[in-house]
């Protein structure tokens, strides 16, 4: 068994599973596909993606008007643009309509993911 990072071209070999629809939305300067191949047949493998991802959404309930949303929503594109970044992550947590409401409205495509926070140290 050998382990490595697949290389851009060999990618289609993935394209099978779940990770191909994460993939088309970063930027492929962003990803790293990790692979475990047993005699060329790849056994496993974990895609690692620098994203950007939009975490803390609140407005203050006197102030949620279209006017607020519309403003954040254009400083959050400035923003997540100025980190050199063409697509964001985004979770609406279970019960979060605000979120999800926002989300659907953008048109983003729901992930059939979960989030979870890894520290791996330096």
């Amino acid at each position: 068994m050998i382990s490595r990072t697949l290389p851009m071209d060999e990618w289609a070999k993935i394209e099978r599973t779940d990770l191909a629809g994460l993939m088309r939305y970063a930027n492929a300067d962003d990803i790293r596909v990790a692979v475990v191949e047993d005699g060329g047949k790849i056994v496993g493998h974990c895609v690692v993606v620098k994203i950007t991802h939009l975490e803390g959404l609140w407005m203050d309930q006197e102030h949620k008007n279209g006017g607020v949303t519309s403003a954040l929503l254009k400083q959050v594109v400035k923003t997540s643009r100025e980190l050199a970044n063409e697509t964001v992550i985004a979770g609406a947590a279970d019960g979060d309509e605000q979120m999800y409401s926002l989300l659907v409205r953008l048109g983003a495509s729901r992930l059939p993911l979960s989030f979870f926070a890894l520290g791996i140290g330096n």
